[in-house]
């Protein structure tokens, strides 16, 4: 299976994305959890995030399931960082994780981007 390198200091998604097209193209799994784990090892070097990474991460939760990104998420160094992501990510199988209200409120943003996102691809939109 194809694994894409991330150089330090960016997160080339313009790549990533290329590479799950020629896995689609060959049957295989769009997404390799290697590309996953090496953009999650550089999120907390880039600051702040750009919408092009948040679109990746959303895709990228659409293909491999929330619970599936959440334990790779927790599992990184990007954790901490990604606090609200995460959390939006625990609602989905209806735990209510105690988080500030700053935070509940990205969460909840985030949670209706993805029912957003999960919806225009199941109409064969993006």
């Amino acid at each position: 299976m194809d694994s894409v390198a991330v150089a330090p200091g960016g997160v080339s998604v313009a790549i990533m994305r290329t590479a799950a097209t020629r896995r689609r193209a060959t049957g295989a799994p769009a997404v390799c959890e290697r590309d996953i784990e090496a953009m999650l090892a550089v999120l907390p070097k880039i600051s702040p995030l750009s919408r092009e990474n948040l679109d990746a991460l959303a895709e990228f939760i659409i293909e491999i399931g929330a619970a599936r990104m959440r334990e790779l998420i927790l599992a990184s160094p990007a954790a901490g960082f990604l606090l609200p992501l995460t959390t939006a990510l625990e609602w989905a199988p209806g735990l209510k994780p105690r988080v500030a209200r700053e935070v509940e409120g990205v969460a909840g943003d985030i949670r209706r981007r993805l029912e957003e996102r999960r919806e225009a691809r199941a109409n064969g939109v993006g």
